[in-house]
């Protein structure tokens, strides 16, 4: 379990201690930010490579296929690991999937915030997004 909460933190950047280009829900809302909606998830994701910061001061890179597929790469801790998995949009604002890195598998779900040209990514299992929870930069190109 320990092992998974690495991965995880590695790849969405869950950890709030660490002072990369991060936010909280809150912050990025009340400065103008909104959630993208399941339609608006679907326009933007599919064939977009999203990249960003992780928890270990690294990178990680992901291609967003649109058949669904996921593939890339994360550096963290002088080791970079692939990418492989699988994604989808749900109706619930969010984009769901399972990972595998270094051999290990990684349930994940994220809410997408954008605010101006930037985009902020939080996760959740259940898609409880409060005004505390952390929110990373990331950058998404198609």
């Amino acid at each position: 379990m320990k092992v998974r909460f690495i991965v995880a933190a590695l790849l969405l950047g869950a950890s709030a201690s660490v002072t990369f280009a991060q936010s909280t829900v809150g912050a990025v809302l009340a400065d103008g930010g909104k959630r993208l909606t399941s339609e608006e998830l679907k326009s933007l994701l599919p064939g977009a490579n999203m990249s960003g910061p992780n928890a270990s001061g690294g990178n990680f890179e992901t291609t967003l296929r649109p058949d669904g597929a996921v593939s890339g790469s994360v550096l963290g801790n002088g080791q970079q690991l692939g990418i492989t998995g699988s994604w989808a949009v749900t109706d619930k604002d969010m984009y769901c999937g399972e990972l595998v890195i270094n051999a290990r598998p990684l349930k994940y779900c994220a809410a997408l915030f954008k605010k101006g040209d930037q985009y902020f990514v939080a996760s959740d299992p259940q898609g409880n997004f409060g005004a505390q929870t952390v929110a990373n930069l990331r950058t998404i190109k198609k």
